[in-house]
């Protein structure tokens, strides 16, 4: 990643997720690149390393994730490959934006022409997925964090298969999850699971009537699927609902005409949200309980 690896903890973070080997901005060349917003350089940083480290791993299998920054905020323009200019009604940072987005475009092409050029091209799966959206103004809010709508919750999802022979071109009508990402590659790649689970299901099993959960940071959480939005504000202003088949803008709340409904909504994603501190309040626990009895051994 060419973000600040001191942010967030990233230093810890990253092999606490198993990674053997974490190239970050301090190990990349800067030299003509641009910086991209307050996280760091634009992607492009990421190509000379990427070369080098495929040198030393190309002959055995591999797995490498790559965190691209060129859309976050603030969206410092990048123009190195050119500018265009979106139709954004007049907003100077939108175009930015869709402006940097472009921009990584540009880096995953010239990804895959380094993976070419290393001899493992067609030998390897791409997956590119947002880790979230982006609101500008649709709903009175901006940025990511705190916005539970549609632009803020759907993002791209993509599996790449270059050869074309385990993964066919087409489209999932969804819902999915990124959830869904681990058990499809394990599905793809012919792996099982001897222990434990994952919690998420491949694309292709994904049902029509599924339910998605999500939670703000702190500030609201969200139950949707093909059909309903709702939306959970911890009473900080009146929840909502949408219906997605005639409102998919999310323009016409309906929670004040359907207030059973409403109440059966918040309690599933109270409900919902107990499971999930609960799970991880007990991972807490044999995480601290592991680490007790490695310090007594």
């Amino acid at each position: 990643q060419s973000a600040n690896p001191r942010f967030e903890g990233r230093q810890s973070a990253i092999p606490a997720m198993g990674f053997e080997t974490f190239i970050k901005d301090d190990d990349m060349p800067h030299e003509g690149l641009q910086q991209a917003n307050f996280l760091g350089y634009e992607d492009d940083a990421m190509l000379e390393p990427t070369e080098n480290w495929l040198k030393a791993h190309k002959n055995k299998p591999f797995l490498v994730g790559y965190l691209t920054v060129n859309g976050h905020h603030d969206y410092n323009p990048l123009n190195r490959h050119g500018a265009k200019h979106f139709p954004s009604g007049g907003d100077e940072t939108l175009d930015h934006y869709l402006n940097n987005v472009w921009a990584t475009d540009y880096f995953l092409r010239s990804l895959f022409e380094v993976y070419k050029k290393a001899g493992v091209l067609e030998n390897t799966i791409f997956v590119i997925v947002g880790d979230h959206g982006e609101g500008f103004g649709e709903h009175d809010r901006r940025a990511h964090n705190a916005v539970p709508y549609e632009e803020g919750l759907r993002v791209p999802l993509l599996f790449y298969d270059p050869s074309g022979k385990v993964i066919k071109p087409g489209r999932i009508a969804g819902p999915v999850s990124q959830l869904d990402i681990v058990p499809t590659l394990l599905k793809v790649l012919d792996f099982k699971i001897t222990r434990g689970r994952v919690h998420g299901v491949t694309i292709w099993d994904s049902p029509p009537e599924r339910v998605l959960m999500s939670i703000c940071m702190g500030s609201c959480a969200t139950r949707t699927s093909d059909t309903e939005a709702f939306i959970h504000h911890y009473g900080r202003r009146p929840d909502e609902l949408y219906d997605l088949r005639t409102d998919p803008e999310e323009l016409k709340d309906l929670a004040a005409q359907y207030p059973q409904l409403v109440e059966r909504r918040r309690q599933e994603l109270l409900q919902f949200e107990n499971r999930v501190g609960t799970f991880f309040f007990m991972h807490q626990l044999q995480a601290e309980h592991t680490a007790r009895s490695a310090r007594n051994r």
